[in-house]
């Protein structure tokens, strides 16, 4: 089995996965995990780029018809669950990136692997921020839940509406030696589900560029904010 790491070295949590306030506020459910901090979006640990594009009508990026702008599609298989230890395949969406992703359908990832940069492109976001979807169904994986039926993009459409196979992105999370999380008490997410993040040493990300090196980011610490 393999533990997926966080994407980002530096995480802060800002919406959590199905949160009450999101659906209220925004009008639909959230099916993943929003997240602020490091511009370096990683890979979660080893697996096969699917798919990466701009899911925006004629590739525009923001605005009404821009979905949910640059994304990646990547599938891990036989990842651990942090509280079960059963082991599960999953489809893995990052949403909003700042630009084309730098990896490319077909390609394999580890936890080295930059997928991207944070960005804010797509409709229905409210500033940047990458947003994080994980997902049980791998045979199907364009197939995203949460999403309303649309003509252009890079996802696939069910004439009911996408099935939800989708699951908590924080049961197959770890903190790698080099991370860290910031929580606090926000009515946007669950501060304990994150808090219960458990920490993994790993080898360096030899891939790691030395602008981030150089933050003294102390090893798997979660820093708690009251």
């Amino acid at each position: 089995m393999q533990r997926l790491v966080l994407p980002i070295n530096n995480f802060k949590p800002t919406a959590g996965y199905k949160n009450k306030k999101y659906l209220k506020n925004w009008k639909f459910n959230h099916y993943g995990i929003d997240c602020v901090g490091s511009d370096i979006v990683y890979a979660l640990g080893n697996g096969i780029v699917k798919l990466v594009g701009c899911d925006g009508k004629n590739g525009v990026t923001t605005g009404k018809y821009s979905g949910c702008g640059y994304v990646a599609i990547v599938v891990y298989e036989n990842c651990e669950n942090n509280k079960t230890g059963k082991a599960a395949n999953l489809t893995v969406t990052y949403m909003h990136l700042k630009s084309m992703p730098k990896v490319k359908a077909g390609q394999r990832v580890t936890k080295d692997t930059i997928i991207g940069y944070m960005g804010n492109t797509g409709a229905n976001t409210s500033g940047k921020h990458l947003h994080l979807q994980l997902d049980t169904d791998t045979k199907y994986w364009q197939y995203c839940a949460g999403l309303k039926k649309r003509n252009y993009g890079v996802f696939k459409f069910l004439e009911n509406g996408n099935v939800d196979s989708t699951v908590n992105p924080v049961d197959y999370l770890w903190i790698d030696y080099n991370q860290n999380i910031t929580v606090k008490n926000s009515e946007w997410y669950d501060r304990e589900e994150f808090e219960k993040i458990p920490k993994i040493k790993t080898e360096e990300k030899k891939d790691e560029p030395v602008s981030e090196k150089k933050t003294g980011q102390k090893m798997g610490v979660i820093k708690i904010k009251a």
